[in-house]
């Protein structure tokens, strides 16, 4: 935005007909407010509620969600959001998005989220397969089964079990014992 300058000329006159003149220039500074007024994600809730003035919030999201989207507005036509950072490729734990804003007269500041990517939760298999096969009746949701008809010839059997969730791990034991 251009400076605005206006030049004002103040003339003084004496009863004699003597002149004076003031010549007055007046110059708009540049606006110096690097605020939003609003900010917001795509997935998870800012707290505490978005103020302009607060620059630090919090949110959580679950450990599905690997990037937001930030929904920034600038306070007024004059400012820049000149970045966003951080929101995407999210670790789990804490991740730290920054939004910087730039006044007229060139301050920059920032507004931060701490977004909490919570761990999955998800302990349960897509799939359980026995020599390749799909076990009969299989639901992620269904925990127990019974083979009972292994032939007696069979000495091993391969098993081979597919988590839902890629971040989970998967342990087999055999009557007990670790394999």
């Amino acid at each position: 935005y251009n400076v605005t300058t206006t030049k004002v000329a103040v003339t003084v006159t004496a009863e004699d007909g003597s002149i004076q003149t003031y010549p007055v220039v007046l110059t708009r500074l540049k606006s110096s407010n690097n605020y939003l007024s609003s900010l917001s994600l795509s997935k998870g809730t800012l707290s505490p509620d978005f103020i302009s003035t607060t620059r630090t919030y919090t949110a959580s999201v679950d450990g599905s969600v690997e990037s937001v989207e930030v929904y920034a507005t600038k306070a007024v036509e004059y400012s820049e959001i000149v970045s966003i950072t951080g929101n995407d490729d999210l670790e789990f734990g804490v991740n730290t998005i920054e939004i910087k804003v730039k006044a007229e007269d060139e301050k920059v500041a920032s507004y931060v989220i701490n977004l909490t990517r919570e761990k999955y939760t998800i302990a349960t298999l897509s799939d359980l397969k026995v020599d390749g096969e799909t076990i009969t009746g299989f639901a992620s949701s269904n925990f127990e089964y019974n083979l009972a008809n292994v032939a007696f010839e069979k000495d091993s059997l391969e098993l081979e079990a597919i988590k839902s969730n890629q971040y989970a791990t998967v342990t087999t034991k055999v009557n007990g014992n670790a394999v």
